[in-house]
């Protein structure tokens, strides 16, 4: 599964991107994905790579309005997240 989102500055540090990554995440384990795959700005790796994102490759440039922006892909190994026997 792939996907591509953007959050504004004035949302960031709110937790709604932690909520809707979960989601993302809860829909492609129902999927039975194996993988989900983002491109995000390079501004927001710290986010997914402390949410268990991998670098999947080189950064890419892209040039929007005559600005050169970076993003970069990254993925996440899905696996079913089972509940534990252990109370």
């Amino acid at each position: 599964m792939s996907w591509r989102g953007l959050c504004f500055k004035d949302y960031a540090g709110k937790g709604y991107g932690t909520k809707l990554l979960k989601k993302i995440e809860d829909v492609a384990r129902e999927k039975s994905a194996s993988q989900l795959r983002v491109t995000i700005s390079k501004n927001s790796e710290g986010f997914f790579t402390k949410n268990g994102y991998e670098i999947l490759g080189p950064n890419l440039r892209q040039t929007i309005g005559g600005q050169v922006l970076e993003f970069l892909p990254l993925f996440k190994e899905m696996v079913s997240e089972e509940i534990s026997d252990e109370d």
